[in-house]
Formats: structure tokens, C-alpha cells, sequence
């Protein structure tokens, strides 16, 4: 069993719904900067599932609008896109080295099979007027992501020479890579009606 430099997270039912962490080998092999192609395969059913993800999030804004809910069903689904997604992003980002399984884990808690861990709380309310005014109101979050996203480009980048020739993830610049992974990911949960919190415009949340 490899080391790792991180344990399991411990998902904190107090904090932002949408929780998301990476258990990163302590060493990796200098060759893994080369998984986003064994990635490939994944990518290319993501493509499909967030088309499919999109139709089901206006299927789900009409659902909240006039009974409150988000369909079980279509929640688990968009939950296990998510978390399928979070899992293949970080090993072709070379944050791990498990290869991922070819398949939609949902529910709100994450199996803990991969290192890659992806939790989303079950609202139990929804607010249907944040639902209704989300395109508007998610703008600024969509800002900070994407701006965020360019700090995690640069860092990728730095990291995959890195890593080349040292084999491991520098502590800080691991921490800043998957922190803003995990707020791209909150904000796609907020964007896709899984949520209603806004997602916080910070790193350390």
C-alpha cells in the first residue's frame, strides 16, 4: 500500500454541503504526469453525462418552482456525475494514482473506495426564489471560479515539471490545486440547483 500525505476526509455536517478531498500519495512515480491520457476514456463519457447533466437541471429548476423539490432520482444522478467527475479530474491531475472506476456512485455520502473523496448534502428545503433567479445570482461565483481556474492552470502546469523530477506534489501548491478544484465544484453544484448556499468565496471554507 502506497504511503499517503493525507488521511481520509472527515466530512464536517456543519460546514458548506458540497465537500470534496483527495488522499495524495506521500511519493509518486515521475511517469504519472502522464495520466490525463489514460484519463481520456473517462472524459469522453463526461462530455455525454454533463450534456445530460444540463438537461437535468432544467428539468429539476422547472420541479423546484412549483413543488419544492429536486426529483430523488435526478439528484442522485447529477450527485453521481459530480462525484465521477471529481475522481477522474484529480488523476489526470496526477493528485493520486488509483485508476477510476467506470461508473455513477450517488447518494449524498461518497463510498470512500477511491481517493478521491465527494460528498453533497441532501437539502431537505428548497428555496425556490435562489432557484429561480440562479443563472443571475451565480454570476460573481462564476467569476471567482473562474479566476481561480487560472491560478489551478498555472499551478498544474508548475506541478507537472515538478513532479517530473522531483515525484512528489510540493505541500502548498497540492493544497491550492485541489482547494480550487473543490470550489469549481461548489459552484457547479450551486449552478446545477444541488444546492442553495452560496458557495463561499474562499479556499479554506
Amino acid at each position: 500500500m502506497e504511503p499517503t500525505s493525507a488521511a481520509p476526509a472527515a466530512f464536517d455536517p456543519a460546514g458548506y454541503p458540497v465537500q470534496a478531498e483527495v488522499v495524495t500519495p506521500a511519493q509518486l512515480d515521475r511517469w504519472r504526469v502522464l495520466q490525463w491520457i489514460a484519463a481520456i476514456p473517462h472524459f469522453a463519457i463526461l462530455y455525454v453525462l454533463r450534456a445530460a447533466l444540463q438537461v437535468v437541471a432544467i428539468i429539476a429548476w422547472f420541479a423546484i418552482l412549483f413543488t419544492g423539490r429536486y426529483p430523488e432520482g435526478l439528484w442522485d444522478f447529477s450527485v453521481g456525475v459530480m462525484r465521477w467527475e471529481w475522481r477522474a479530474s484529480t488523476y489526470a491531475l496526477f493528485l493520486h494514482a488509483k485508476y477510476p472506476p467506470f461508473q455513477l456512485d450517488s447518494g449524498e455520502q461518497d463510498p470512500g473506495s477511491e481517493p478521491a473523496l465527494f460528498a453533497v448534502s441532501r437539502p431537505t428545503e428548497r428555496n425556490r426564489l435562489t432557484c429561480a433567479l440562479r443563472i443571475i445570482w451565480a454570476i460573481p461565483a462564476a467569476f471567482m471560479a473562474a479566476v481561480v481556474g487560472i491560478g489551478a492552470a498555472v499551478v498544474a502546469v508548475i506541478g507537472w515539471f515538478v513532479v517530473l523530477f522531483t515525484g512528489q506534489w510540493p505541500d502548498g501548491m497540492r493544497s491550492f490545486l485541489v482547494r480550487a478544484l473543490r470550489l469549481e465544484q461548489r459552484f457547479t453544484a450551486y449552478q446545477y440547483l444541488l444546492v442553495d448556499e452560496y458557495p463561499p468565496f474562499s479556499l479554506d471554507a
